[in-house]
């Protein structure tokens, strides 16, 4: 009779748990592959919400917006519900979620409890699970289990899922084990080309001081414009080493005095100077400085003028090595704040909000680095922004997000 009690008590308790409508949420005390693969989708929901931007819509003018009333995050508590739901409460993601990303707003937050969702255009992450491939395994404590599967890509990736209160949670989603990786390789147009290919290791300044029978450098001038130069080039420098880059720059005076009269327009000195023995900038520094001791090096043309201050870099599709030896222009009224943007432009930057590649780009760019020396002009309360960095060589690496300020340029 005991016997016989026992297994009818036990067999009306799995009766219970089969008629319970729950027996198939996170909820059971069994874990199982269809309980791994709920959790998985909801991680990419997540995924989808926050790194993907499918919660915006399409872009029509505005980086942001609030949810509408029929959406099912319009309450900012559903959003923090389904984080709740899908990650243990120690979980590194759900702080990576609701501080994503780095730049500008957050793609999801808070608006006195509503939800509102930043546009973030480079967002393309699309290495999930493959459901098909999901595999449960035990480990020596009962409460943990590891979900084993396969990306989209074919990577083999493993989960761990937590027992709390009943109810399964995973430690960590998906883009946590397999994170989207930071772009590298992508070459801007104008990048590592002419003598000047990135701000970093030796580089050797040429400050060739430019007369002719209407001016005269003096000494002052020629230390005026030296230091301005000096000054443009310790900000970059201070930059470049935030990058973790080790700079050394060398100056070196020089000098071209011309017979004639150089006009004011940038080409006007090239047009004079091609008519010396040396033809280029780049015959003129072989021949009078160690250049091959320097990772990179371009001159600095001063002339005694009101000339606007200008950039000539090497672009590929020369016919002629005429501007490999890059240079700056600058006059009398130039600043160092012109020059370093000069430099800039030496190194490869071009118009990153261009909107004709993506029509949201001056806005975001903006709200990703308003502290952009590009933007502000100043030495004081600006930085050279990751963008800027990359396509100027003071890092190879770059963070996808931020891919759409440069591809196809």
């Amino acid at each position: 009779m005991f016997v016989i009690a026992f297994l009818a008590v036990g067999f009306c308790a799995c009766g219970n748990g089969g008629n319970d409508e729950s027996s198939s949420d996170v909820s059971q005390a069994l874990f199982t592959n269809e309980t791994a693969i709920e959790l998985i989708e909801r991680d990419r929901k997540i995924t989808e919400m926050f790194v993907c931007n499918s919660l915006f819509g399409e872009y029509n003018g505005s980086l942001s917006v609030t949810l509408a009333e029929d959406n099912e995050f319009h309450n900012f508590s559903s959003v923090e519900e389904l984080l709740n739901s899908t990650y243990v409460q120690e979980s590194a993601d759900i702080t990576f979620f609701l501080e994503y990303p780095q730049y500008g707003e957050k793609a999801i937050s808070n608006a006195d409890g509503k939800t509102k969702v930043f546009y973030h255009a480079g967002s393309g992450y699309s290495d999930f699970i493959d459901t098909n491939t999901v595999s449960v395994g035990d480990t020596e404590d009962e409460n943990v289990k590891t979900v084993n599967a396969k990306t989209l890509s074919g990577k083999d990736v493993v989960l761990k899922a937590v027992k709390r209160d009943d109810k399964w949670l995973l430690e960590n989603g998906i883009y946590h084990v397999n994170p989207e990786e930071e772009t590298v390789n992508i070459d801007p147009t104008y990048s590592n080309l002419g003598s000047l290919c990135d701000f970093s290791g030796k580089i050797l300044v040429i400050e060739l001081f430019v007369s002719d029978n209407e001016t005269e450098i003096s000494s002052v001038q020629e230390e005026a414009f030296h230091n301005k130069i000096v000054k443009a080039m310790d900000y970059l420098k201070s930059q470049s080493e935030q990058y973790g880059n080790t700079v050394n720059i060398t100056y070196e005076p020089a000098y071209f005095d011309h017979s004639g009269i150089v006009g004011t327009r940038p080409l006007d000195f090239d047009l004079d100077f091609a008519e010396t023995s040396f033809g280029t900038l780049a015959n003129f520094a072989k021949a009078n400085f160690p250049v091959t001791d320097y990772d990179n090096y371009f001159f600095v043309v001063c002339l005694d003028k009101d000339v606007k201050t200008t950039a000539l870099r090497y672009e590929d599709d020369e016919t002629t090595e005429l501007y490999f030896g890059e240079r700056v222009s600058m006059g009398n009224r130039s600043t160092s704040e012109e020059i370093c943007e000069a430099i800039l432009q030496l190194l490869g930057i071009f118009d990153y909000t261009d909107e004709r590649f993506e029509p949201c780009t001056d806005s975001l760019f903006n709200a990703y680095f308003p502290d952009e020396f590009l933007l502000k002009k100043d030495f004081e309360s600006s930085t050279i922004s990751p963008v800027t960095a990359y396509v100027c060589g003071m890092t190879n690496k770059l963070d996808s997000l931020l891919k759409v300020f440069i591809t196809n340029r």
